[in-house]
């Protein structure tokens, strides 16, 4: 990655960009994070879990945010057969928070209230 060489340019905000770096199937995730620095990405938010993973195992992630919404939506795989219907993003049922604990700074845990 340190022998990439990139060309010196402005990012323009209005426009999009797509990164190709890498061999194979699985992106070369130091190049990528050299070219997102060159771009002036201070901040990066991940979603895929590969990524995610991919950077972890390469150690180029500094946090980790985890984000629980408590909203029981979607899904195919309700059961062998199908039996039921997926929940919707309007039929979902919804919880409130009972309680949130810490087993430990690394372990939390939480209880939700189903409601009617």
């Amino acid at each position: 990655p340190d022998e990439v060489a990139f060309d010196e340019f402005t990012v323009d905000p209005s426009k999009k960009y797509a990164l190709i770096c890498g061999h194979g199937h699985l992106p070369d995730p130091h190049i990528a994070m050299r070219m997102l620095h060159k771009m002036g990405i201070k901040r990066l938010l991940v979603e895929s879990p590969m990524m995610t993973h991919l950077l972890l195992e390469e150690r180029l992630m500094d946090e980790l945010f985890i984000n629980i919404s408590c909203l029981y939506v979607g899904g195919d795989a309700l059961s062998i057969g199908k039996r039921g219907n997926s929940f919707t993003s309007k039929t979902h049922p919804h919880t409130e928070l009972i309680h949130l604990s810490m087993h430990s700074p690394h372990f939390m845990y939480t209880r939700h209230r189903l409601m009617e």
